[in-house]
């Protein structure tokens, strides 16, 4: 029972004449939760004990891994050797390409021995979006805006150097390749790992056989 009683205030005495009327400050609207877990009365249906906390993972897991089952029902679906595009391996990791994935997969087989249950399934494509891109008559539009009135049309912008130096700059754009890119995951596009996987562990029972044929006939020669 909270310190209200359910009544959601609770009266204060300031002196022998005056009180006051406060919000209880150990419940919400006059009730108290009670976690199913530890037993604890909480102000709100949140608990920090270690079983609330751990089951309250599991069923934000559950909802994400439902959020994305139903992106990749959705999601068009290409085999990786068909996939002509980047990867987002880790959240916050640069971009990987085909290579880079291949190596990661590899790695997780042979290093962190994982079975093919245990290995991610797909991976998302991905979509570029341009962190700037400048154009000349913009940006003096934009400066203007702090000079004095009607500026933009005082000027020349019709002058060729200005298309010139925009040529320029088109070109360095050109130059930078995907620096000047972000990339996100494309939801819209699932790239199946299954013939990637199944091709690398051939890739490695073939090393496999080629180590113990090569010190077979390492030891018959001695």
């Amino acid at each position: 029972m909270p310190t209200c009683k359910g009544l959601r205030f609770i009266y204060k005495q300031k002196n022998k004449e005056e009180g006051i009327i406060e919000n209880c400050t150990n419940c919400y609207n006059g009730k108290l939760y009670v976690c199913q877990y530890c037993g604890k009365a909480n102000k709100t249906n949140h608990c920090d004990c270690k079983e609330f906390q751990e089951n309250r993972r599991k069923q934000l897991d559950k909802i994400q891994q439902e959020k994305e089952l139903e992106l990749f029902d959705k999601a068009k679906k290409i085999k990786f050797k068909d996939y002509d595009g980047k990867f987002i391996l880790n959240e916050g990791d640069f971009v990987k390409d085909s290579d880079d994935v291949e190596e990661w997969i590899y790695d997780k087989i042979v290093y962190d021995k994982l079975s093919d249950e245990e290995l991610p399934k797909y991976l998302w494509g991905t979509q570029t979006e341009l962190v700037f891109d400048l154009h000349i008559r913009d940006v003096i539009s934009d400066k203007c805006e702090d000079g004095y009135d009607d500026m933009y049309n005082c000027l020349n912008t019709n002058d060729e150097d200005l298309d010139k130096a925009q040529e320029y700059l088109d070109k360095w754009y050109k130059k930078q390749g995907d620096n000047i890119n972000i990339y996100y995951e494309n939801h819209s596009v699932a790239v199946l790992l299954d013939d990637l996987i199944k091709e690398i562990r051939n890739g490695i029972e073939k090393e496999k056989a080629n180590r113990e044929l090569e010190e077979r006939f390492g030891k018959e020669g001695e």
